[in-house]
């Protein structure tokens, strides 16, 4: 059975980046206790802006990670059981003077 309206990561890349280049703006420092909280937010208004297009037969995953920009590399990974026919992901990267954002939705198809 394939979904009505599927997944398009155009349309989430466009969340991702509005959500977080609005948060890199005004954001000027980096606090690892805030960036805890602002993490679980980010990705708590991400998925609610998700939800809110509708998708049919998709679960999702929403990662953020946020670090300190302190002359140091980032890698950040994720393993999952992929259907590479029906299943897809967005991501996007954005970063101010003090800290990186990196957020990536996972788009599982569901039958």
């Amino acid at each position: 059975m394939d979904s009505k309206h599927p997944f398009k990561s155009w349309q989430v890349y466009k969340i991702l980046r509005d959500t977080l280049e609005n948060e890199a703006g005004f954001k000027k420092t980096y606090d690892p206790i805030a960036a805890a909280k602002r993490t679980l937010n980010l990705a708590k208004d991400i998925r609610s802006a998700i939800k809110a297009l509708n998708y049919d037969r998709y679960k999702f995953c929403v990662k953020v990670d946020i670090g300190q920009k302190w002359d140091q590399g980032a890698c950040s990974m994720a393993r999952f059981m992929w259907d590479v026919e029906k299943d897809d992901f967005a991501y996007y990267t954005c970063e101010n003077s003090y800290f990186f954002i990196i957020a990536t939705v996972f788009a599982f198809y569901f039958d």
